[in-house]
């Protein structure tokens, strides 16, 4: 017989020492041992750390949705028509400029169509144009306007007059006209011909409109 001391290290979250006293027989008694370990290894063993439980948020997409319209909001204002232009044109777009452009217009559509009687009416009493020149035999006033026009027509076909709006100035009751135009046209039998210059038209107020006091 033997007196053994057994120290039995079990891997633990703290050390644990056993110690076993009694007498035994080495030989005989192993399986008792080896019992009596696996007892104090089931009773001893710490339970496993346990976890903090954790929460899973789930995020669930849904459709983006516009956002509501607060009634009586006040509204932002407009930013001003002066900052932008009239189409085809260098000219604030403001009521005054629209409507002056509005007529002219007219007149360019009149002058596409050679719609004499209309361009006639669309002048001032007091038209006059002196040709750009001193020579006065070139001067039109309102009573040869008609018979002028009708000569610068003559025979020409498939008019095309377009205007580029420059400028518009008005000075009292007198409205300035800056433009550029490109004039297409031609005669039967001829190939078409091109004019493009710069010029002025000289408008007057006339009740709720205007006509036109030279450079038609």
């Amino acid at each position: 017989m033997v007196e053994v001391t057994l120290l039995a290290h079990i891997r633990l979250p703290f050390p644990l020492h056993i110690r076993y006293p009694w007498p035994i027989d080495m030989r005989r008694s192993t399986l008792r041992l080896l019992s009596l370990f696996a007892l104090l290894l089931s009773s001893c063993a710490a339970p496993p750390p346990t976890r903090a439980p954790v929460d899973v948020v789930v995020l669930a997409s849904r459709p983006a949705q516009a956002a509501p319209e607060v009634e009586d909001s006040p509204r932002q204002p407009a930013p001003p028509s002066s900052a932008r232009y009239i189409l085809k044109s260098d000219v604030p777009n403001t009521p005054e400029n629209a409507a002056v452009i509005a007529f002219c217009e007219r007149y360019r559509t009149a002058v596409e169509e050679k719609n004499v009687d209309l361009l006639v009416s669309m002048a001032a009493p007091d038209y006059y144009e002196d040709g750009g020149n001193v020579d006065p035999a070139d001067d039109v006033d309102a009573q040869a306007l008609e018979s002028y026009l009708r000569t610068s027509f003559g025979n020409a076909q498939e008019i095309r007059y377009e205007i580029h709006y420059r400028r518009i100035v008005r000075e009292n009751d007198v409205i300035l006209v800056d433009y550029f135009y490109t004039a297409t046209y031609r005669f039967a039998g001829a190939q078409p011909k091109t004019l493009s210059d710069d010029n002025r038209m000289v408008l007057v107020l006339a009740g709720d409109g205007f006509l036109i006091q030279s450079g038609m």
